[in-house]
């Protein structure tokens, strides 16, 4: 299934249907693009996506982001990261700190509570994440990010599927969070981005509890461009899967794989109707 849809996605970027479809997005302001990573598998791997990145857009800071600072020439990109991993201090950092970026670090704080106890942060990935562990990023990694001029934003405690809590679990999730990521960093959380973050994943009454919380901006897992009429409580990201390439991870910002995603959810709309 993979190798039918990088193809497609191949061919949505040769025939210039990616293009077009920039161009359209255009009409509604400077095209911008957020970009998430998890685990950063190697060094050499993240240096080589992000000088293909520097080479093709502006990379915007969190606050430019979040007060509207944008390049109307050149596509404009955030770097986002999800979860919590020892690897955004080993091998992200450095890279980062080579080219003058500032990312937004999305943490489950109920995941670096346990990072120091013998096998629970292995426990958290496993029932949380759905993912083999890995070694988790720790609340004094999490300090050092601070430290080194980027942002921290909430993803929830315990990193659930929050459309299927009730609300007092719903806010819990989300307040508890919020509260033990500024106690720890010593600083105030704005930025929120949904577990999981597809459509399937968040709804009216968790954006509304994520407001009440005190965040003025929720993230997605949603690729597409970032134009006025997103919502801030509904803002898309693209997920970087850990096997691309720098070519492939040029299409894929450049909107190839938005339009296979974007006939990928209509297909499935339909045959749920």
């Amino acid at each position: 299934r993979r190798t039918i849809r990088n193809v497609l996605v191949s061919l949505f970027h040769f025939v210039g249907i990616a293009l077009l479809y920039r161009t359209f997005t255009r009409r509604h302001g400077p095209l911008t693009r957020i970009i998430v990573f998890h685990d950063i598998p190697s060094g050499p791997w993240f240096a080589s996506l992000i000088e293909e990145l520097m080479r093709v857009a502006r990379v915007l800071t969190p606050e430019e982001f979040r007060s509207g600072v944008r390049d109307a020439r050149k596509l404009n990109v955030l770097v986002t990261f999800d979860d919590g991993y020892a690897s955004w201090i080993t091998h992200a950092l450095p890279v980062l700190s080579m080219h003058g970026i500032r990312g937004l670090f999305f943490i489950n704080s109920g995941m670096l509570d346990v990072s120091h106890e013998e096998g629970g942060a292995d426990s958290f990935m496993r029932e949380k994440l759905l993912i083999r562990p890995r070694a988790p990023l720790t609340w004094e990694g999490a300090r050092i990010l601070m430290v080194e001029g980027h942002t921290v934003g909430g993803h929830a405690r315990s990193h659930e599927d929050l459309s299927t809590l009730r609300d007092t679990e719903l806010r819990n999730e989300i307040v508890s969070d919020k509260k033990k990521l500024e106690a720890e960093l010593r600083a105030p959380m704005v930025h929120f981005a949904y577990p999981f973050g597809t459509t399937s994943h968040f709804n009216d009454a968790t954006k509304e509890a994520v407001k009440d919380a005190g965040y003025t901006h929720a993230y997605s897992a949603i690729s597409r461009f970032v134009n006025k009429n997103n919502e801030t409580f509904d803002v898309p990201r693209m997920c970087i899967e850990d096997d691309a390439t720098p070519r492939s991870f040029r299409l894929w910002v450049g909107g190839a794989y938005d339009i296979f995603d974007m006939i990928k959810s209509a297909i499935k709309g339909h045959v749920r109707n």
